[in-house]
């Protein structure tokens, strides 16, 4: 492992919420969160929709604050001012899920990347800041008869590249990568998995590649993170998460990859199935481990407190009975 560029350090995050006629509410999103990104690797954070996996990303980019905790970059809280600092955003993009909704329809593929390049005042010209543009769009995969266009006229796959080249125009150390493949068609994502895996080789980029896709993240990760309401489970090596998961819930996911069944339409079948989903009832209590009332192996200890920090492997989990 090489040196840690970023460190999450005990975050936590809660949202506010009041209806029109209901009282307050506090939406719990993140609990104690800590995570290390270390130089030239790819960390993938994978969970279940809501898990918070989106909410820790953007909190380590400094788009959002954390209720708890620290951000540290290069071992500089990013949090220490009431801006993050100009030179460490410059050091800090991300590429979105939807590569349409995240480009200026207005704008042209030119004005779209040499917008942060006049901004951030890395070239004095636009004749200068033009040149960037074509080798940006050399590395993606695109060329110079693209700058005239606007986003609408290219594909999904080639506006996410356009996406890729906007987060490199400033020459990050780190990208967050947020779904940046699930909007594409299966062969479109494989040209962008090969893609990123290359920026990030020749570049020695660091990512955070958040996904649910437990294929794409074994294909393009060094390290993987599962997460669970809001708390990680587990951390470590993919092939070691893979193939020995110590946590219960990392083995349910593993297991629960779709495979290719064909219904009967036995409304039984149906209503048995229907039964078994509603009798899982999620229980969120600070003092007891998240995945108890799902998990097989769960026992009396677990409803009693939160399982401490484990290491095997070189993974680090948090279980009461770790799968043998």
């Amino acid at each position: 492992m090489g040196n840690s560029l970023i460190i999450a350090q005990n975050i936590s995050k809660t949202f506010a919420a009041k209806g029109l006629f209901s009282a307050k509410k506090e939406n719990h999103v993140l609990h104690h969160v800590d995570l290390e990104i270390y130089d030239n690797e790819t960390l993938a954070l994978v969970g279940e929709s809501g898990c918070g996996k989106t909410t820790l990303g953007r909190i380590i980019l400094g788009l959002e604050k954390p209720t708890d905790g620290n951000i540290l970059f290069e071992g500089e809280n990013i949090f220490s001012k009431k801006e993050v600092k100009k030179e460490m955003r410059k050091n800090m993009q991300m590429v979105f899920q939807d590569p349409y909704a995240s480009l200026d329809p207005k704008m042209k593929v030119e004005e779209i990347l040499m917008e942060p390049l006049l901004a951030n005042k890395v070239y004095t010209n636009k004749k200068e800041a033009r040149k960037k543009v074509k080798e940006l769009l050399e590395i993606v995969g695109l060329n110079e008869t693209h700058m005239k266009r606007y986003p609408y006229q290219f594909s999904g796959g080639q506006r996410q590249r356009i996406g890729i080249a906007r987060a490199l125009a400033l020459e990050p150390a780190f990208i967050a990568c947020d779904e940046p493949v699930s909007a594409l068609d299966v062969s479109v994502q494989a040209q962008i998995l090969n893609l990123l895996k290359e920026i990030q080789k020749n570049r020695n980029l660091s990512l955070l590649f958040i996904s649910h896709d437990l294929g794409v993240v074994r294909y393009i990760a060094d390290r993987v993170a599962i997460m669970y309401l809001g708390r990680i489970c587990e951390i470590g090596s993919v092939e070691e998460v893979y193939t020995n998961p110590k946590h219960p819930y990392t083995e349910y996911l593993l297991q629960s990859v779709p495979k290719m069944r064909v219904p009967n339409g036995d409304k039984e079948d149906l209503q048995q199935s229907l039964q078994e989903a509603n009798e899982i009832k999620v229980e969120k209590r600070e003092d007891m481990c998240p995945f108890y009332s799902r998990c097989k192996y769960h026992t009396d200890i677990c409803k009693q407190k939160f399982p401490e920090q484990k290491k095997r492997n070189e993974t680090i989990f948090f279980c009461h009975h770790p799968l043998a």
